[in-house]
């Protein structure tokens, strides 16, 4: 939704569409059609998409009008319109977090601010870290987010070939079932042959050149004997999974060359600054890219402060004499549960990075900061470690889960009946929950 456009203007719109799109074919439909500001329309990518499209396209030809499409995986339009709706202003994103707040904060607002020592201004030495779509091949300078743009000045663009990704590979197929660990097993022969150069695989440079010219390729076909008990089945169910998550189910995240501009996620971050703030964007992406680049932002990050080569992470030469790291960094991370899910039978390719994180990270300088709707869908163990907890207003349903058992039942009741930016602190240094009242955002929040 854009800056100046309140829903219910955005549903009269949405209607003007629907009525000029009635009245295409009919004379003089062109002059009657009303005239709208520029909307942007949430839309999944059902089989009928295409359909819709050419509508959308014809309307836009008809009237003059303009609408952004903001599409989405099947399954996460609902969840995206979902969050727009709760939200006071149809926030989608935090691509405008150094931008002051369109007509300012209220009195009240400012207010709040000062009681608490803080003067309310935007983020200051922002980094904004966009992926890569299919429309940055024909257009290296545009990312694959929401409408408007970011400036370019401060924002870099990111993008993922194959030897970005030797040691993520397990995240970038994290969603795909491996109950004996073949895939894993041949992720490893992937990532030994790459990482330790062998003759077999120094030409293997492209995604095309690990599925087409390989050691694994000729495995797969027979040509070769694979190492150990691998079966070229296997290897082959291994090529079919990645070609749909490179070639066939992807938003663009994954090239053979990246563009001279674009950066990866580990260059920026293997150099993460003091007083800096970067914000990552995978709005756009597929759960399985989602995967990868936060498994790439954390394990970055944790590298740099515990030492990469403990994790048996190469991070080039961000050791160097001449670079510091922070004192301490805060990785805000939003639906932890996505990657850290409380469902011991549920795996994901970088629980372990979290918990040794949520576990041992703060003596390291290293601090996990999530929100979610669901605190009991988070992993036992996070949940454990965390000191500090905000909780906001809660279903009774919820609050029956075990993750809440620290508080008392007059707590929980008044929980279900806090008002918006109404929230409860927890913390060990306080004998009992503490109500507090958050003030708006300092910040520009416009999607």
């Amino acid at each position: 939704m854009t800056p100046t456009h309140s829903r219910r203007r955005f549903l009269r719109s949405a209607g003007a569409l629907s009525a000029s799109a009635l009245a295409g074919g009919l004379p003089g439909a062109r002059a009657q059609a009303p005239k709208a500001a520029a909307i942007t329309m949430v839309i999944n990518q059902s089989p009928w998409f295409d359909g819709f499209r050419q509508l959308v396209a014809l309307y836009q030809k008809e009237t003059g009008n303009r609408i952004e499409l903001d599409v989405n995986p099947y399954a996460g339009a609902l969840e995206k319109i979902r969050n727009s709706l709760r939200a006071p202003s149809g926030t989608y994103d935090l691509l405008a977090i150094d931008e002051a707040p369109d007509g300012g904060l209220a009195p009240d607002q400012i207010a709040l601010w000062r009681r608490l020592g803080l003067e309310p201004q935007p983020f200051r030495n922002v980094t904004y870290l966009l992926p890569a779509g299919k429309d940055s091949l024909r257009d290296p300078a545009r990312a694959n987010c929401y409408a408007p743009q970011p400036d370019l000045m401060k924002s870099k663009i990111f993008a993922y070939e194959l030897r970005d990704c030797i040691d993520k590979l397990d995240a970038m197929l994290a969603d795909i079932p491996d109950e004996y660990g073949v895939l894993d097993a041949i992720v490893g022969l992937v990532r030994e042959g790459l990482e330790g150069n062998h003759r077999d695989w120094q030409g293997v440079r492209t995604w095309q050149d690990l599925i087409n010219n390989s050691p694994l390729t000729r495995w797969a076909n027979g040509q070769a004997q694979a190492p150990g008990a691998l079966q070229p089945r296997s290897i082959q169910r291994f090529f079919r999974y990645l070609r749909k998550a490179v070639y066939h189910r992807t938003t663009g995240l994954f090239v053979d060359k990246r563009n001279h501009g674009w950066v990866t996620v580990r260059d920026v971050l293997s150099r993460i600054q003091g007083g800096h703030t970067y914000v990552v964007d995978i709005a756009k992406l597929h759960d399985n890219e989602q995967m990868l680049v936060f498994g790439d932002v954390v394990r970055t990050i944790y590298g740099v402060f515990s030492g990469a080569g403990e994790m048996g992470i190469d991070l080039g030469d961000f050791d160097e004499q001449n670079y510091e790291p922070p004192k301490k960094v805060i990785i805000f991370v939003d639906e932890l549960n996505k990657y850290a899910p409380s469902d011991r039978g549920k795996k994901s390719p970088i629980l372990e990075d979290l918990l040794e994180i949520s576990e041992r990270g703060r003596s390291l300088g290293v601090v996990l900061m999530s929100a979610q709707q669901f605190a009991s869908a988070v992993h036992d163990r996070i949940i454990g470690n965390a000191a500090t907890k905000v909780l906001g207003r809660t279903a009774p349903t919820e609050l029956t889960q075990s993750s809440y058992r620290f508080l008392n039942d007059d707590v929980k009741m008044h929980l279900t009946r806090l008002d918006k930016g109404d929230l409860v602190v927890t913390h060990p240094i306080y004998r009992q929950p503490i109500k507090i009242t958050f003030p708006r955002p300092a910040y520009k929040q416009h999607r």
